[in-house]
């Protein structure tokens, strides 16, 4: 439940920035937010299950923001 709450909070704040294109998401690229979210969607270290991410909508949620508001 967490990483669907963290996940829908930086949607938002990212969705209502009005620095977004100039100051945030430059700063999300060297952050490389993109592919830390799309990791979590996999199997890594630190996780319980084969698939990383199990749930369909927290997954929905996480591929959502990683597509559209970290790319």
């Amino acid at each position: 439940m967490a990483v669907y709450r963290l996940t829908a909070a930086l949607a938002f704040f990212l969705r209502l920035s009005h620095h977004y294109e100039s100051q945030i998401r430059p700063l999300l690229e060297v952050l490389q937010s993109q592919q830390v979210l799309k990791g979590k969607l996999a199997k890594g270290s630190g996780w319980n299950t084969d698939s990383g991410i199990t749930k369909k909508n927290v997954r929905k949620l996480v591929q959502e923001v990683a597509a559209n508001l970290c790319a």
